[in-house]
């Protein structure tokens, strides 16, 4: 349902769930409410032993399939930590198409930004995602998670471009 940090247009089935461990920092569970509806909590815990740095990340996601190899997506996320900087608190809104099966697929995914304030948009105004996986086998595939962020002002640079290809 997910490549490395983005959705894909896959969902889980009602009853299903998942735990993700990113970069030893982010902990996140994933169930699947109904086979159209995913919801997911998590934070990046070890920062909760840190003064006041309570932090929640939730979502949901929305979606279904047009058939065998047409898969769609609504999302958004949210990242709080209570007592920061209310620019802290951000999250995305993405829509995601993925074509294929989940042996291998590839996803097209727009995300807006936002943060519970203005003028905090260092993410710029759009994030353009392009990612796929390809199952090489029973416990090893292929995946590649792409975002370039358009209008950014995080790098210098016109384009900035974050890319990644992994075994998992």
């Amino acid at each position: 349902t997910r490549y490395l940090m983005a959705p894909s247009g896959f969902m889980l089935r009602a009853g299903e769930g998942y735990f993700s461990q990113k970069e030893l920092l982010f902990s996140e569970l994933g169930y699947g409410v109904t086979d159209w509806l995913t919801l997911s909590v998590g934070g990046a815990i070890p920062f909760w032993f840190v003064s006041n740095r309570f932090n929640v990340i939730g979502g949901l996601k929305l979606g279904l399939s047009l058939g065998e190899m047409v898969h769609l997506a609504a999302s958004g996320s949210i990242w709080w930590i209570p007592g920061a900087d209310p620019a802290v608190t951000f999250g995305l809104v993405t829509g995601t198409v993925t074509v294929g099966t989940t042996n291998l697929n590839l996803s097209l995914a727009a995300s807006f930004p936002y943060s519970l304030t203005t003028g905090a948009q260092d993410m710029g105004d759009l994030i353009i995602i392009v990612a796929g996986s390809w199952r090489l086998s029973r416990t090893l595939a292929l995946v590649t998670e792409n975002w370039i962020l358009v209008n950014s002002t995080a790098w210098d640079a016109t384009v900035p471009m974050i890319n990644s290809l992994v075994l998992r």
